[in-house]
């Protein structure tokens, strides 16, 4: 297991939702470099992007007994959510819970966040 995940894996996890949302996006946040170092030329999303498709995804999701299964768990969902083949993301809304993520103020939109999705589950396969 590498260093940003063996630093977040410990057996007694918080099952309080909002702990258990800022400690996966905070993991995605870690990942998130050593996946640029792996795909330089992948978009990666800022920590504000990463904390809003964190927040956008079901609460199930949370409950895994382990970060490893708690992160592939978001990023399938993530990915599956911004495919080309759903019909719009629309369903992606920032913290505020009201305005719609795409477009946002940022050059990240959902085309990006479905490949960063895709390419972080995939490395995270490699870790497991």
């Amino acid at each position: 297991m590498n260093a940003s995940l063996k630093a977040f894996s410990s057996p007694e996890l918080q099952r309080n939702t909002g702990t258990r949302r800022r400690q996966a996006a905070r993991i995605i946040k870690h990942l998130r470099q050593e996946l640029a170092h792996e795909h330089p030329l992948l978009t990666m999303p800022t920590g504000w992007m990463i904390d809003n498709l964190v927040s956008n995804c079901p609460q199930a999701l949370l409950s895994h007994d382990d970060w490893p299964s708690v992160v592939m768990a978001l990023m399938s969902h993530i990915a599956s959510e911004t495919s080309s083949e759903t019909p719009s993301p629309a369903g992606f809304s920032q913290l505020d819970g009201q305005t719609p993520l795409f477009p946002n103020h940022e050059l990240f939109d959902d085309y990006d966040a479905h490949r960063f999705s895709m390419a972080l589950h995939e490395y995270m396969k490699t870790l497991t």
